[in-house]
């Protein structure tokens, strides 16, 4: 059923997202293994985007003592903030990206420009 124009859809109950938010709720720390383990099916590029929304949105937060580069080290993580059973932060979808990257592409040279002036 579409439904009406305007009206917001529920989020997938089983999606990949969905599966690991719950994992991330359960465990309370975890890394990116635990994530690719208890979700069948789930991709690491899809775990490392969710990841990296959850960080960037303040939801989680990185665990210290993890070094790159060495073989079999992950970085960890811990939830800091728990938003509920539903998955707090949603992919943009392709239209919404691309406008996005051409505002900050477009706000990246305005805002130089005007930085610059303010300083004289």
């Amino acid at each position: 059923m579409p439904g009406v124009k305007g009206m917001k859809q529920k989020p997938a109950l089983y999606s990949a997202r969905q599966k690991m938010w719950t994992t991330i709720r359960i465990k309370r720390r975890f890394d990116i293994r635990d994530l690719l383990i208890t979700v069948p099916g789930a991709k690491a590029d899809n775990a490392r985007k969710l990841l990296n929304l959850l960080e960037k949105e303040g939801y989680i937060t990185a665990i210290g003592g993890y070094v790159t580069g060495r073989g079999g080290n992950y970085k960890g993580y811990r939830l800091v903030k728990d938003a509920g059973p539903e998955c707090p932060v949603k992919s943009p979808s392709v239209p919404a990206r691309k406008k996005e990257g051409r505002e900050e592409r477009h706000h990246a040279a305005r805002g130089s420009h005007r930085a610059a002036a303010a300083h004289y």
